[in-house]
């Protein structure tokens, strides 16, 4: 059996937005005297009730309206007062021994900004100053470093957080994590996989998929990869991507529009929109 003073030096950090059908089984797989901080992103569902039925005595901070998921984030760092904090996304699911072997990861790697687990979910990776990521269909037999990790479930140094300056709080939502991996790399910091360390992630099932949300999804995942694209990697390598994803897209959108395929065009209708909205420096949408 783990002992629960291995976690005393971590704070665990839940950025809630109508998470109320999958919360309660991410937060009855931590530790029960685990710290906790949720962060409610103004749900109009029982988010919070849960949370308060299940820990009482977490900390919740509940804003009057959807920051993000970055600028939530930021919220929570500010008041952590532990070595590591666990970002976990609500609809993520990791035991306390998983949790055990990513603590011992980073008590014995120093340099390690991020220690994430390897195996049970889908494990995103990119490789040096990728733009994209490729998903791992064979998992290695130990640990390793990579250039990123998916942000669903981190154990981050908080040093490294306040050093970074958290998030950009430009990012509403999606591509927080890869600006984060980026600047964490060029910081000099690893960030290392745990394959033995196990976890489940339902991908994007931390809010309910209305029409709407869809929409919103998808415009902010497109716009923070422009926003990242030319941040870390420049003018020309934006402008290349928006030229790809507009030729991409528009025949594609008129044809489907065309033949009345609605979710198709829906769908090639959002990364347009996104794309322009980025041209024009228009904001993130709300999600």
């Amino acid at each position: 059996m783990f002992n629960l003073q291995n976690f005393d030096d971590i704070t665990v950090v839940i950025i809630l937005y109508n998470s109320q059908a999958v919360v309660r089984d991410c937060v009855d797989s931590l530790p029960k005297n685990q710290k906790l901080i949720f962060v409610d992103n103004c749900s109009s569902d029982s988010s919070v009730e849960i949370i308060k039925q299940l820990r009482p005595y977490a900390k919740i901070i509940l804003n009057k309206e959807n920051k993000g998921y970055g600028p939530a984030a930021n919220q929570a760092l500010s008041v952590v007062d532990t070595t590591y904090v666990l970002l976990i996304n609500p609809d993520a699911v990791m035991n306390s021994s998983a949790l055990l072997k990513l603590h011992q990861t980073a008590q014995n790697n120093l340099n390690a900004g991020i220690v994430a687990p390897g195996k049970g979910w889908n494990l995103h990776l990119r490789g040096p100053n990728g733009a994209t990521y490729d998903t791992v269909m064979v998992n290695p037999e130990g640990p390793f470093c990579t250039w990123f990790a998916s942000g669903a479930i981190w154990l981050v140094r908080v040093s490294d957080c306040y050093s970074l300056g958290g998030f950009d709080e430009n990012i509403f939502l999606y591509n927080e994590d890869f600006d984060f991996c980026l600047r964490l790399r060029e910081a000099g910091k690893t960030i290392i996989i745990c394959p033995d360390a196990e976890a489940n992630h339902q991908e994007s099932t931390s809010t309910p998929l209305t029409n709407e949300i869809r929409w919103r999804k998808e415009w902010n995942l497109i716009w923070g990869h422009l926003y990242v694209t030319k941040k870390h990697f420049g003018t020309t390598k934006v402008n290349t991507e928006i030229c790809r994803l507009l030729l991409r897209h528009l025949p594609k959108m008129v044809f489907h529009g065309l033949v009345l395929e609605r979710k198709r065009f829906r769908r090639d209708l959002t990364i347009i929109n996104a794309v322009i909205s980025f041209i024009f420096r228009l904001q993130p949408k709300k999600s």
